[in-house]
């Protein structure tokens, strides 16, 4: 068995419209579901012919636009009952009995269980269940065949569907029928039934069994914030919009069939005869035509759109004819695709880990157990935002959901778009959305803690801009601080001769440092610092790279398809005249695996120090991976960029001669290093850090040596009640000077919200 979309290589795109499976002669194609519960077709190879037929009829293959790209617009409204009991106008019940008049068939989507199918029909009663909105992917079913046994025999039909439903059909039939009518939704994009299944298991109790879900009641009138009706044998459960966890996912494009980001479809022309849907904004035009009970907007797309309208203008109680852009301004995919939300696939693999409640609130919410703070935001640092998916892989490794702290520098990095970090964060990172302050501020009350680390997080050359996000200033007191394996990058020296430590940064770095619960460093330089400069007792923690479990990145490294296996790779920062001379020198080709014209992905750096047969770096994380990976290398001390790390590296690895001082210092590269003892003190560390870690994440960790938490809760409320009377002062300010309104708003609002990094 095989998938077709893979054959055709469009698997991407397919949109599940069953064109495919309903025109192969041998029935050698089926629709299954994936394990995002989105149907695709699958091939028997054994029945397959390899006819070619399947590509041929492939609406996104072979798309076709013979429709208007200006269609006339109209406001439209059926009469109150209708309305009543419809989504939006009612246009759609009025389209179908004028067609049940005329002695025809409509298609539509029912209820079948808990799932969504098509159905053809001439009864009323099948009418009343193809009403009203049902936000899933429907199965076509056999609905195809049936459609062209009815034109066939000179029935009319109506057939109402997504836009890639309509494509479907008419690539299935192959021939245009003067009987055949088609009317298309505005269609926000198709969302998973495996997701709706997850909800339905999360809402029903066992004992009471579904019938039916309207995704659009009317009980607080017709508006954007909808509500959510599920009715099931013993009762009815009701959800205003923004509670209900499923219209959440959908809404925020978590859970929607992945080719709906890019659909062929929803765009000028439109696919079939008419177009209908919500008339949202319709305000903005006329005020009367929005009555709080239902407005639909009418596309008509051709003379059979036009007919179509005709037919039913009497029977409607308002048709207005209203500018195409007032339509498009309340319904975007009237010409584009709905944006998939960068979050679905963690999303999507995580409903079944942790449920669709706790789904949503992670990923729309950013409701975690610990924020973690750290460089994962710079356009091009491998080993940062490496370091950052190792901190995030071992607070979940623990059973904890974690998040990563997004302050929206990155909106202001202009290397930042389409970079590599970039891609790589939008597959592996769980980012919170952009917070200011304040938002942080009030996320912190309702999680367990927030850590810092790891890397260079308290390296005032670094940290400099953005002192109060790096000391965690914007933390709730009864939220734990935690420093983990954070790095000051240089010794003691060093960092006293620092021109940014200065005595008001001094004062403001032991404040905020003796507010943590717990302290660490990565390097020992950094425990003397510590207690030397700030009196203060700390732990040595690993870099979380060496935590993990190295399969995590020999996995991302699998995902690159270049081959390095026996190179010589080269990752070099600062490259010196003595590291330019090497390759000649030693007589060997190096290939530079940070020459951006040929190297764009975390995946391929990996992947590239994994594999070759030595690693020549000045790069801390360089070195780390080459010694996680047990590979040969040589590391430059690199002193402009942290001396103090690679000290330790080298002390706590018991790896000497590999790191040197200058490239001239080079003779031979190393091959087959013996690893025994560096992997066993590694193996110690390893377990107590992990022990360390563990037992400040699930327990009610602080330094009770210092009384960590009684200092911070008592200087948090000093600090809140001088910035109550500053804000009170403002407040004064305020009513004295009405012609500053937007200044001392502006300062009510930073003072009462303490300082906004923005």
């Amino acid at each position: 068995m095989k998938e077709i979309g893979r054959v055709d290589e469009i698997v991407c795109a397919c949109s599940g419209c069953s064109a495919c499976y309903s025109i192969c002669p041998k029935k050698a194609i089926s629709m299954q579901e994936n394990e995002e519960g989105f149907l695709y077709p699958v091939i028997d190879e054994q029945k397959c012919t390899n006819c070619g037929l399947c590509a041929k009829i492939c609406p996104v293959k072979n798309p076709k636009y013979t429709n208007t790209s200006s269609p006339d617009c109209y406001a439209a409204m059926a009469k109150d009952d209708i309305r009543k009991e419809s989504s939006s106008g009612g246009i759609f019940p009025v389209l179908a009995y004028k067609c049940l008049e005329n002695g025809g068939y409509v298609a539509g989507a029912v209820w079948e269980g808990q799932r969504v199918i098509h159905i053809v029909s001439n009864k009323k009663e099948d009418i009343e269940k193809m009403r009203k909105s049902k936000y899933l992917q429907s199965s076509m079913e056999e609905c195809y065949s049936q459609i062209k046994n009815l034109l066939e025999e000179n029935n009319e039909v109506l057939f109402t569907g997504t836009p890639c439903q309509i494509a479907g059909l008419k690539s299935f039939l192959r021939k245009d029928y003067d009987t055949l009518f088609t009317v298309e939704i505005i269609c926000h994009g198709t969302p998973s039934p495996m997701v709706f299944r997850k909800y339905l298991e999360e809402t029903l109790n066992e004992t009471e069994e579904f019938i039916t879900t309207d995704f659009r009641d009317k009980v607080r009138g017709w508006n954007p914030s909808l509500t959510t009706t599920t009715t099931t044998t013993t009762r009815k459960i009701s959800f205003k919009g923004k509670d209900d966890i499923f219209l959440q996912a959908f809404l925020n494009n978590m859970c929607l069939r992945s080719s709906c980001g890019e659909c062929r479809f929803n765009k000028l022309p439109r696919q079939a005869d008419m177009t209908i849907g919500d008339f949202w904004k319709i305000e903005k035009y006329s005020k009367n035509l929005d009555d709080k009970q239902g407005t639909s907007v009418i596309l008509v797309n051709n003379e059979k759109g036009v007919e179509l309208l005709n037919n039913i203008q009497k029977k409607l109680k308002t048709v207005k004819n209203v500018p195409l852009k007032y339509a498009i301004t309340g319904n975007h995919n009237i010409v584009g695709s709905s944006l998939i939300n960068p979050n679905r696939e963690r999303f999507m693999k995580s409903i079944n880990e942790i449920g669709l409640q706790k789904s949503v609130d992670y990923y729309e919410n950013d409701k975690c157990d610990y924020l973690i703070v750290n460089f994962w935001n710079t356009h091009d640092n491998y080993g940062a935002v490496l370091t950052a998916y190792a901190m995030q892989e071992l607070v979940r490794s623990f059973g904890f959901l974690p998040k990563i702290f997004n302050a929206g520098e990155q909106c202001f990095n202009q290397h930042y778009k389409n970079s590599i970090v970039e891609h790589f964060a939008s597959r592996f990172l769980d980012l919170t959305h952009n917070l200011n302050f304040a938002k942080s501020y009030n996320l912190t009350k309702k999680i367990k803690g927030v850590i810092l680390g790891s890397d260079q997080v308290l390296r005032l050359d670094y940290i400099k801009d953005i002192l109060n996000k790096y000391f965690l200033n914007f933390v709730h007191p009864d939220c734990k601080k935690l420093a983990i394996s954070a790095s000051f990058g240089i010794d003691k020296q060093e960092f006293l001769a620092n021109k940014n430590f200065t005595k008001k940064v001094a004062k403001k770095m032991k404040t905020a440092l003796q507010s943590f619960d717990y302290l660490s460093c990565r390097e020992l330089s950094g425990k003397e610092i510590y207690k030397d400069v700030f009196g203060l007792n700390s732990d040595m923690i690993l870099d979380p790279v060496f935590i993990v479990d190295k399969e995590i990145f020999s996995s991302i490294a699998k995902l690159s398809t270049n081959d390095y296996q026996d190179k010589v790779v080269s990752y070099v920062l600062d490259e010196t005249l003595s590291f330019n001379e090497l390759d000649k020198r030693l007589n060997i080709e190096t290939i530079k695996i940070n020459d951006k014209n040929r190297f764009n992905s975390v995946e391929d750096w990996l992947n590239a120090i994994i594999s070759c047969k030595c690693l020549i770096t000045d790069s801390f994380h360089g070195a780390c991976f080459a010694i996680i990976f047990n590979k040969p290398f040589i590391c430059i001390r690199n002193e402009d960029r942290g001396n103090a790390r690679f000290s330790t590296l080298s002390e706590i690895t018991g790896i000497k001669e590999n790191f040197i001082s200058d490239f001239s210092l080079v003779n031979a590269l190393p091959v087959n290093m013996d690893y025994s003892e560096a992997n066993n003190k590694i193996a110690e560390e390893k377990l107590r850090c992990l022990e360390i870690i563990k037992n400040i994440l699930t327990s009610d960790y602080s330094n009770n040596d210092k009384k960590v938490g009684y200092i911070y809760h008592k200087s948090n409320g000093l600090m809140k009640l001088k910035l109550y009377c500053k804000y009170k002062t403002c407040k004064l300010k305020y009513k004295l000077f009405k012609k500053r309104k937007e200044h001392y708003k502006l300062k009510m609002m930073k003072t009462k919200y303490f300082m906004d990094w923005s």
